[in-house]
């Protein structure tokens, strides 16, 4: 979606294209946080969980955490970066 608005913001061609880059990843940072969030929300208890079965719901939920929170982080910072490295 990130890439999507970029594109389309630069084809529009008003704006400068790092404009397009800075535009693109800010109008997703909302979505991206309330998601990010409301998974990590849903995620928390099955973390902190006691008794019969913890130890693997708390497997399963780690790397689920961590694949939410980087998917954040690259969402909005690698794919802009690495969009502007491709137009040069």
């Amino acid at each position: 979606m990130v890439v999507y608005i970029m594109k389309a913001l630069e084809t529009k061609g008003e704006k400068p294209f790092q404009y397009a880059i800075y535009e693109g990843a800010v109008k997703r940072v909302r979505p991206k946080a309330m998601t990010m969030l409301a998974i990590t929300a849903g995620l928390l208890p099955a973390i902190y969980l006691k008794g019969v079965g913890a130890k693997v719901i708390s497997r399963i939920a780690m790397p689920m955490l961590g694949g939410v929170v980087s998917s954040f982080l690259t969402a909005l910072f690698v794919v802009p970066a690495l969009y502007s490295l491709r137009r040069r």
